[in-house]
């Protein structure tokens, strides 16, 4: 595989994922995750231009896949991540390859005459253009969408009745399951913890008040007894200290 860089629209040498994963010998679609992982890291969002996310067409199955192309910085940050000794001289066919092929782009920019330079930058021009025109076109498009979802959200019928607010009690219980899952308690642990704390924060034993059925929870009785107020405040302070450690 001799072709590792090629000359890219404004001339700019370049390689592949594929050509990368061929040459190292390592599966394309490591090499795509290889190469995601990098773009993920908050440091790169500075230099986007050096992997470009594209496809290619599989001539075998009529299918297209994913690819990166990718300049000479965006090839050196993702071989650095590539060891071993067959490793260290692939790296240096590929810092030969994007020698040469830079060299060769830098000799034919001497070589152009006024009037070809002209016309090049020209042709960037309104390439660029091209582009931008695509991005306005997109940007229209999608601005369009957005006020004919908004107009249709507006026509939805809506119910004439309000949801009902939460209970105290229902949000005891849910700040009771969420402080479980995250300090990976039992319920019964917390609500223990809970009326513990009822005890010696408010001097209130929960045990002390008579069940008016057996199915009455300590909750239902603190809600009889106008306790619940303090029951959220302990509640609070446990996952305030939680959230704190």
């Amino acid at each position: 595989m001799e072709n590792l860089v090629f000359k890219g629209e404004n001339s700019q040498a370049l390689t592949n994922s594929l050509l990368v994963a061929e040459k190292f010998g390592k599966e394309h679609r490591n090499v795509l995750q290889s190469i995601r992982d990098l773009m993920g890291t908050a440091e790169f969002s500075a230099y986007p231009q050096m992997f470009v996310e594209t496809v290619y067409y599989n001539q075998q199955n009529g299918q297209e896949y994913p690819m990166f192309v990718m300049n000479r910085d965006g090839f050196t940050l993702l071989a650095m991540g590539f060891t071993g000794k067959k490793a260290m001289k692939f790296k240096l066919d590929y810092i030969a390859a994007f020698n040469k092929m830079e060299k060769a782009l830098k000799d034919g920019q001497k070589n152009l005459s006024g009037a070809e330079y002209l016309l090049q930058q020209a042709q960037l021009m309104v390439e660029q253009e091209r582009r931008l025109k695509t991005l306005e076109n997109r940007m229209d498009t999608l601005d369009k969408e957005r006020e004919e979802n908004g107009r249709k959200l507006l026509s939805v019928k809506l119910s004439n009745e309000r949801a009902p607010q939460q209970t105290m009690k229902s949000k005891i219980r849910e700040l009771v399951n969420q402080y479980s899952s995250a300090t990976n308690t039992s319920q019964q642990n917390v609500w223990h913890l809970v009326y513990k704390k009822l005890y010696y924060v408010y001097h209130i034993s929960i045990n002390s008040y008579h069940k008016l059925t057996p199915k009455e929870s300590k909750l239902d009785v603190a809600e009889r007894n106008e306790l619940l107020g303090k029951i959220f405040n302990i509640v609070s302070d446990l996952i305030r200290d939680t959230k704190a450690a």
